[in-house]
């Protein structure tokens, strides 16, 4: 795509759209920010939108009556300098799935950048050997242009229906990326996923023999053993699912090394995914700020073998959270409740007859939860963090903030 003398109207001056702008001016065009109200179709090119901007909504209405074509942000990073991407999607998962591959890979001698809902627009991230591109619901829902050489969806779980409306929109949305998709799958073998003929396939299991699966043991690849379970830094059986994707999609990139095990013995995780905080006035102590959904809370919690005291609560995204009082039973867990959507969680634990408690603040909670006689507190909000913070990383740090009185 030849951007010299276009005029592109940039929706959305987020990261992906500073990114957007950035190059625009690189490569000779002239980009304005859209800052509402209306404007002409001869005004402009074409748009580049912010993942963050509906389909639905009155802004694409605009372009379609314009006949003015609007790109996703992938869909234009693509455009302007295709490259090899190994794609990864799905409701939980993606991130730490993202830097597994970057990191195997880089271990194993591939220059690999991970790029994407990461935190790096693939706009900005470099021309690498391959990238490693996390993409989200939202950015699929707008994208037509964008390929990706692998990829794999981790799992697909209720999210986002604040946006997409039904799971069923959702989870069309993230299946769409095997269709984007021109080379090879990562996939569990156990699965009703429409893979298009001629892509090569490697599959991954947790219950049953597959290319990568694993045992009560060990991590294995075509039968052999590659790594034990008790050198992987990364512990549960979350991350033991992420290991097997990420795994996958090395193979199907480029065959199996030796060295994918090697990183594998020195990696760490990601930051608020389930972070163990100590031992503090006898509680085992988690953050797991990134639980941003039901599933990832209700797997948070499987965790954990004792009783728990779960704090929870944000900024709702129309999900069911009786399906996570109904997979917890009765009694294992107490729910401190806070945030925009406190009222909302409680209406549901009172009809289930849960030990609950609401609150005006994390730290009025975080307060009540030491005094329980419960085993573990598990901070993972269930919600996104968007009615007191920015980003879950910032909540996953105020969290850690508040935790630093009881260490005294």
């Amino acid at each position: 795509m030849r951007l010299t003398g276009k005029r592109i109207l940039v929706c959305g001056n987020g990261l992906s759209g500073q990114a957007v702008f950035s190059k625009v001016k690189e490569l000779g065009g002239e980009p304005s920010f859209y800052t509402g109200g209306d404007f002409k179709r001869e005004e402009y090119d074409f748009a580049v939108v912010s993942p963050s901007i509906s389909k639905k909504g009155e802004l694409y209405f605009k372009f379609n009556s314009l006949g003015l074509p609007a790109y996703s942000e992938i869909d234009f990073a693509y455009l302007i300098e295709p490259r090899t991407i190994i794609a990864v999607t799905g409701t939980n998962g993606k991130t730490t799935t993202v830097r597994l591959v970057e990191g195997m890979l880089r271990e194993s001698g591939v220059d690999a950048v991970a790029a994407g809902n990461i935190g790096i627009p693939l706009t900005a991230s470099r021309k690498a050997g391959v990238t490693v591109c996390e993409v989200s619901s939202f950015m699929l829902e707008q994208s037509s242009f964008f390929r990706a050489d692998y990829s794999a969806i981790t799992n697909i779980r209720p999210d986002h229906l604040d946006r997409h409306g039904t799971f069923g929109e959702y989870d069309r949305l993230k299946r769409k990326l095997f269709a984007l998709t021109l080379l090879g799958v990562a996939i569990p073998k156990e699965n009703d996923y429409t893979i298009k003929e001629g892509l090569k396939r490697v599959t991954y299991s947790r219950e049953e023999r597959a290319d990568v699966y694993v045992s009560n043991v060990g991590i294995y690849y075509k039968n052999e053993r590659i790594i034990d379970l008790e050198d992987v830094r990364i512990k549960g059986v979350r991350n033991q699912e992420n290991i097997l994707v990420a795994l996958s999609l090395c193979i199907a990139y480029r065959g199996y090394d030796d060295r994918y095990a090697r990183f594998l013995r020195s990696y760490e995780g990601e930051p608020y995914r389930m972070a163990y905080r100590g031992r503090i006035k006898g509680k085992e102590v988690y953050n797991d700020s990134k639980g941003t959904n039901v599933a990832a809370t209700i797997a948070a919690i499987n965790e954990l073998k004792s009783s728990v005291a779960l704090l929870l609560g944000g900024y709702g995204k129309r999900e069911d959270y009786g399906e996570l009082l109904d997979e917890m039973g009765f009694g294992k867990v107490f729910y401190c409740i806070f945030g925009k959507n406190k009222n909302e969680i409680a209406e549901e634990c009172e009809k289930r007859k849960v030990g609950y408690k609401v609150f005006e603040s994390i730290e009025s909670a975080l307060d009540y939860a030491f005094s329980l006689r419960v085993d573990n507190i598990l901070f993972s909000p269930t919600t996104s963090s968007f009615d007191e913070f920015s980003s879950y990383e910032e909540r996953g740090k105020y969290f850690d903030e508040l935790l630093e009185k009881y260490k005294l």
